[in-house]
């Protein structure tokens, strides 16, 4: 009887392959003494796993782990009962799997397990499946739990997250506009921010006034990111120089900042200017301006003292009340108007008797 060539080629790879007690095409996993060798097999779905007895009682079951006695919860569970083997090997059985995962098991029988007689099958590539994590891996056959958690790694950025595995360009830093409306209100008045950013209306932002005319605003914003503003004062929309500004697209000009991968402060400009307002530097200035450019001029010094025209020590050049107005009389008793050493219901029947009465 003659066989074919296919026929011939099949009888040559079931003689290859399956050479095994099981007689059963697969990865062999010798079991001896404590252990199995191989202890960790890597094969592609669909293939199968051959378990040989080479000495001992032993079997393999990957329902349940026998030093916890928790469910192993693999992909799919598989068992096989224990058996003798012998030099010559004896099958324990073959399992084929179709199901990708990382599969634990062990052999049950008496302390086994405990001293060492464990196993692993990884069926498949593990890696991230999750498609919204940073490190998503199309390839993947199943997820090993790598996935990583996207984030902003900066710890500079307002929205830094230390859990985050890998930045995922989210970072936020706190950018502070200052503007000076000296030149508009003197030394206070309001200010707003008039600009659109991250879903912010800016020309409803109240700016805070800090003291001196300076109004302070801050937003979040990411790297790279570019804003065009202007700032809003008593007299409205600020009229933006060109040499500091860029083309609004209407013959007009608006400030613009690009973000740094850092919080950052800017500048002090002066409303409608392009660098600070010029004012007075000296401290003892009645027009002193500490956020001023220092060029501008001083009017007349501050003098400290009494402003309350009756007091003793008024002086009519002191521009601020310092508290420490004297009276050349001072009643020991203040309130009894009848001075009978006693306030009582004659001191109040005689304040109300002229209560409301002009002076004049």
């Amino acid at each position: 009887m003659k066989l074919s060539l296919s026929a011939l080629f099949t009888f040559l790879s079931l003689s290859l392959f399956a050479q095994n007690p099981c007689n059963t095409d697969g990865v062999v996993v010798d079991s001896f003494s404590f252990g199995y060798s191989p202890q960790v097999v890597n094969i592609e779905p669909g293939e199968t796993v051959v378990w040989v007895n080479i000495g001992g009682f032993h079997n393999a079951q990957g329902t349940f782990n026998s030093i916890t006695q928790e469910p192993y919860d693999n992909p799919e569970p598989f068992s096989f009962p224990a058996i003798s083997g012998n030099a010559s090997g004896v099958c324990i059985g073959a399992f084929t799997f179709t199901v990708p995962g990382v599969y634990n098991y062990d052999c049950s029988v008496g302390l086994h397990a405990i001293n060492g007689m464990v196993g692993q099958v990884i069926v498949g590539t593990g890696g991230c499946t999750d498609a919204l994590a940073p490190n998503f891996n199309p390839d993947a056959d199943f997820d090993d739990g790598s996935c990583l958690e996207g984030g902003c790694t900066d710890p500079f950025a307002s929205n830094f997250n230390p859990s985050a595995g890998e930045d995922d360009g989210s970072c936020l830093y706190e950018i502070t506009f200052r503007v000076d409306v000296y030149n508009q209100q003197g030394i206070s008045g309001f200010a707003r921010f008039a600009a659109d950013i991250n879903d912010f209306d800016g020309s409803q932002a109240l700016m805070t006034n800090v003291g001196y005319g300076l109004n302070e605003f801050t937003i979040l914003m990411n790297e790279g990111q570019t804003i065009e503003y202007r700032f809003e004062g008593s007299s409205g929309l600020e009229t933006v120089p060109a040499e500091c500004g860029v083309s609004d697209g209407m013959g007009g000009f608006n400030r613009s900042f690009t973000a740094s991968a850092s919080p950052e402060v800017l500048d002090i400009v002066c409303i409608d200017e392009c660098a600070a307002c010029q004012g007075c530097a000296d401290a003892f200035s009645l027009n002193f301006n500490p956020v001023s450019d220092g060029a501008g001029v001083c009017n007349g010094e501050i003098v400290y003292g009494c402003t309350y025209p009756d007091a003793e020590n008024y002086e009519a050049s002191v521009t601020i009340d310092d508290g420490s107005c004297t009276f050349a009389f001072v009643p020991a008793c203040p309130g009894d108007f009848n001075d009978d050493g006693l306030i009582g219901a004659g001191d109040l029947l005689g304040f109300l008797a002229v209560f409301g009465q002009s002076c004049n």
